[in-house]
């Protein structure tokens, strides 16, 4: 089986594809990446709004996210609030690498904690003498 470079890095090719009814044209095995400010997993999702959004690579219960900060995905595209048990969260919401006053929010804190211990650890790695 050939594949392109860009499937393989080394590893088991790429899975890429396009939900047959979404509104969204874009391959979904290109939607992961890592953000510019904090290098943490983010994806990316077009919104229903024709614009980007990058989520937080997993779902977490609504319980512990405020209205404002909810995300649903559907077919590929993303849309404040939802509807579930569980909602994506935005990036930039708990992204340690942008200031902000503080959170109101306890479990928006504990992410942004999470966020940027994550962001530390890959600083000291990146710092550290490779053999």
């Amino acid at each position: 089986m050939n594949t392109a470079p860009w499937d393989s890095g080394g590893r088991t090719p790429k899975a890429m594809r396009i939900h047959p009814h979404s509104p969204s044209k874009s391959l979904r095995g290109d939607n992961a990446g890592r953000c510019l400010y904090c290098h943490n997993l983010i994806r990316w999702y077009d919104r229903a709004d024709g614009g980007r959004i990058p989520l937080l690579p997993k779902q977490c219960p609504t319980s512990r996210v405020p209205a404002r900060a909810r995300w649903s995905v559907d077919s590929g595209v993303a849309r404040p609030g939802s509807v579930e048990d569980t909602c994506w969260i935005a990036h930039p919401t708990i992204c340690p690498g942008i200031e902000r006053d503080g959170f109101a929010d306890a479990g928006l804190a504990d992410l942004h904690r999470q966020s940027a211990i994550n962001m530390q650890t890959a600083m000291r790695r990146e710092d550290s003498p490779r053999p």
